[in-house]
């Protein structure tokens, strides 16, 4: 697929396969960063987000993810949609699904701007691949918006039910996307 123009490319260099992703691909998988700390010392990255993007470089982490958003809503793309983020299993739920970390802690909402940035996304995607419905995932072997735990793998507690509940915000504005 390709580099989202509205997001700032920063990538990362660990914990990704270039070009494993399988096309179509299903959706886009909502998480939550788990209020990942701010690390001192990575040139270019923002200090929001230099523990995540840190973390996802770790070569020991075995974790990444495309895409992650700040409470503010800027986007950040770490991984190429042609390259499979490790956000889920690092295999084959990761090669069909793209993923976006949301700042947050447990039991946090999306920010509002992270809500219509997850949209703007959303709604990217389903025009760049013809398997992304605009829909909610009922589950795992859906397509369109889920979240991590729905696929019942890694963090059973991600992204939570109160970002949850807030999916069909998000479908309900990429469906009347203008972007």
């Amino acid at each position: 697929m390709a580099i989202w123009s509205d997001a700032t490319f920063v990538p990362i260099t660990e914990n990704f396969n270039i070009g494993r992703m399988q096309s179509p691909i299903k959706g886009l998988i909502i998480h939550i960063t788990d209020g990942a700390s701010p690390e001192k010392g990575k040139p270019k990255v923002p200090p929001c987000l230099q523990g995540v993007w840190g973390w996802f470089c770790n070569p020991k982490a075995n974790c990444s993810a495309n895409f992650c958003i700040a409470k503010d809503g800027e986007v950040w793309q770490f991984v190429d949609t042609a390259n499979r983020a490790w956000s889920v299993d690092g295999d084959t739920i990761d090669a069909q699904w793209i993923s976006v970390e949301n700042i947050a802690l447990p039991g946090e909402r999306l920010t509002d701007d992270q809500v219509d940035r997850c949209a703007m996304l959303f709604s990217w995607l389903h025009r760049q691949s013809s398997g992304v419905s605009l829909s909610v995932a009922g589950n795992a072997q859906g397509s369109g918006l889920a979240y991590h735990s729905l696929f019942g793998k890694g963090h059973p507690g991600c992204p939570g039910s109160p970002v949850i509940s807030q999916l069909n915000d998000i479908l309900e504005l990429a469906s009347a996307a203008y972007w």
